[in-house]
């Protein structure tokens, strides 16, 4: 519900991010590192064997090759907006990411026996 009346609402929709810039004050001190915060791990690196399914990324072709059919592969933004989606029906796959806006992406790869959820950067 997007109600400007209603407190405390979940938000909807996507956000986006341009120039991420840092800015320090005169009196600022930092207290926590990243390594302080505790992430989930939501991916794998972007050239790693898992299972049945092998990918490799060089910023302009993302390579797939899996021992059974690769079903689908979707291709999500940062914001987590689809950007992508293929259906190879191979087991091998080569899929250009050229036309893709330059940042950070996560791919899902999904196979007759197995997915796989990598990170790549553009």
């Amino acid at each position: 519900i997007d109600d400007e009346e209603t407190p405390y609402q979940a938000w909807s929709g996507a956000v986006n991010f341009n120039n991420l810039e840092f800015s320090q004050w005169d009196d600022a001190t930092q207290t926590a590192k990243i390594e302080d915060i505790e992430l989930p791990n939501v991916g794998v690196e972007a050239v790693e064997d898992v299972a049945e399914i092998k990918t490799s990324c060089n910023g302009e072709v993302l390579n797939i090759s899996a021992t059974n059919t690769i079903e689908t592969v979707e291709i999500y933004n940062a914001a987590g907006t689809l950007t992508l989606a293929v259906n190879p029906t191979s087991s091998q796959a080569i899929i250009s990411v050229a036309d893709l806006s330059n940042g950070v992406y996560i791919a899902k790869i999904t196979t007759s026996g197995n997915a796989k959820t990598i990170k790549f950067i553009k």
